[in-house]
């Protein structure tokens, strides 16, 4: 969550992320819907169940992605070649070979 700057309810709106930040609320959410919460706290609370307890455990192995304009010049093809390969528009192999062209040519113009 973020807050925006010039917010005109900021204190309640960083209250509201405080809660939704909570153990406990995390907890309940990953019980009804089965996110996976990011609060540790919450993942202790939770790791019983046995689709949470693997992503939680998947974690352990993950490297965050940068936060580059890089990264950003992906998203938009990756997100094509998913629509494409999930509707049937494309095979994927081609979907993906299309979404590694649009994304050099991203990050071309960045550079």
């Amino acid at each position: 969550m973020m807050l925006a700057a010039g917010a005109k309810n900021e204190e309640a709106a960083l209250e509201l992320m405080r809660y939704y930040g909570s153990a406990e609320f995390q907890a309940q959410m990953a019980q009804a819907n089965k996110p996976v919460p990011t609060n540790l706290r919450a993942q202790e609370q939770v790791k019983s169940d046995p689709v949470i307890a693997a992503f939680i455990e998947q974690t352990a192995s993950g490297v965050p992605m940068p936060n580059t304009p890089f990264m950003d010049a992906l998203w938009g093809p990756a997100g094509e070649a998913q629509r494409a390969i999930w509707t049937g528009a494309q095979p994927p192999d081609q979907a993906l070979k299309d979404a590694a062209e649009l994304a050099r040519q991203a990050v071309e113009q960045i550079e």
